[in-house]
């Protein structure tokens, strides 16, 4: 009975939410990787969400691990070794033309909830763009109601929306 506990109190520790000093310190030695990611994104702009098993293109069709919806197999692996590399279980998500979404956490369903990770902000739109908060805002913190987001180095940042 007690090995049972100890194994299950394991099971959840290992579940957690990465924390930001994890998140950071991940950041620091991978961030080379991070941004080959974001790079291979701009190549894949047609991609709105790539996961380890699934793809998602603009126009709202979704390609599974066996069709790779246009990614090559090399393509498709290069990405998998990525975010296995980096910790990114959630893969990436483009939600405006300038930003990349990097998924080290996620949890439930879209708009129902949460997601933690790292946040590019590519240059600036032209003003009345829609844009997520950090990459319009341009401030080093902010925590709120619904997200919130640390600057961690130039045009990145941690942020969780919940």
């Amino acid at each position: 009975m007690a090995l049972c506990c100890l194994l299950s109190l394991l099971v959840l520790w290992g579940c957690e939410d990465p924390s930001d000093a994890k998140l950071i310190s991940t950041f620091r030695l991978h961030q080379k990787d991070l941004e080959t990611l974001v790079a291979m994104s701009d190549e894949d702009a047609r991609f709105v969400r790539i996961a380890p098993g699934f793809a998602k293109t603009d126009n709202g069709s979704w390609a599974g691990s066996q069709s790779k919806g246009g990614l090559t197999p090399e393509r498709w692996d290069e990405y998998r070794r990525l975010f296995a590399e980096a910790g990114l279980s959630g893969g990436l998500n483009r939600r405006y033309r300038n930003e990349v979404f990097l998924l080290a956490n996620t949890e439930g369903i879209v708009g129902h909830g949460t997601a933690l990770g790292y946040v590019y902000c590519g240059e600036p739109l032209p003003l009345g763009s829609e844009s997520y908060p950090p990459c319009e805002q341009h401030k080093e913190s902010f925590d709120g109601e619904k997200y919130r987001y640390e600057k961690i180095a130039p045009h990145w940042y941690i942020y969780e929306e919940y």
